[in-house]
């Protein structure tokens, strides 16, 4: 059952935005252990100066893994969605989870919400989206200035078998993988592309899954109306 009384397209809580120091020390890391760190305040150094010039943003920069490297996905699959009801899930398929219904400002704030066996994924639009789910061997780099809002959190798929559900319509897509704990980022692009109408935008999502321990819920990058 969809929760239909919540419009993620509303007004969102005000919540403080600017720029955040990425790394506060190099010393004792290696020359490899520092490129990420150098390539976090490259684009902290970025944002800062595209903030003086065209006024403020609607993100921050907050610190970045260094152990995160890149790496090809092992799976790959793109294709579109109706996200009615400004949502969509990605779900164990055979733990059938429940669809929460309890959500509060802070959930709506943070477009994503989490439950047993499913996370639910929140676009800026009740409509057509374009969306993409990774799986990886481990963790992959992020680069942050690519996307607006970015969540980390986790899911536990018991039978391995992931489906990415619409709200009201068939299965946008099937995925397996070997059943276990995972973690997941959440990538929200293309954020303020919207028409006034908030009906037609280049926005898109993006779902990126490796094996992992659970973990809490976090907004790593807060987009902001």
């Amino acid at each position: 059952m969809c929760h239909k009384t919540t419009h993620f397209g509303d007004t969102l809580p005000s919540l403080a935005s600017g720029l955040t120091q990425c790394c506060t020390a190099l010393a004792g890391f290696t020359v490899a252990e520092r490129l990420p760190c150098i390539q976090a305040r490259r684009e902290a150094f970025l944002a800062a100066s595209v903030k003086r010039v065209v006024g403020p943003q609607r993100f921050t920069i907050p610190k970045v893994r260094h152990e995160a490297t890149k790496r090809a996905p092992v799976q790959r699959a793109d294709f579109e969605l109706f996200a009615d009801y400004f949502q969509f899930y990605v779900m164990d398929e055979r733990a059938s989870p429940a669809i929460p219904e309890d959500w509060t400002d802070e959930d709506v704030a943070r477009r994503v919400k989490v439950a047993p066996h499913l996370i639910i994924v929140c676009p800026i639009r009740n409509m057509t989206v374009p969306v993409v789910v990774e799986v990886h061997e481990a963790e992959s780099a992020l680069s942050l200035i690519s996307w607006d809002h970015v969540v980390a959190c986790s899911i536990d798929l018991p039978s391995g078998q992931i489906l990415v559900d619409e709200c009201t319509g068939p299965p946008a897509a099937r995925l397996r993988v070997e059943p276990g704990h995972y973690q997941a980022r959440i990538l929200f692009g293309g954020l303020g592309t919207l028409r006034e109408n908030d009906l037609e935008g280049h926005d898109h999502y993006k779902v990126v899954l490796w094996r992992g321990d659970p973990r809490a819920l976090q907004v790593v990058k807060q987009w902001q109306l």
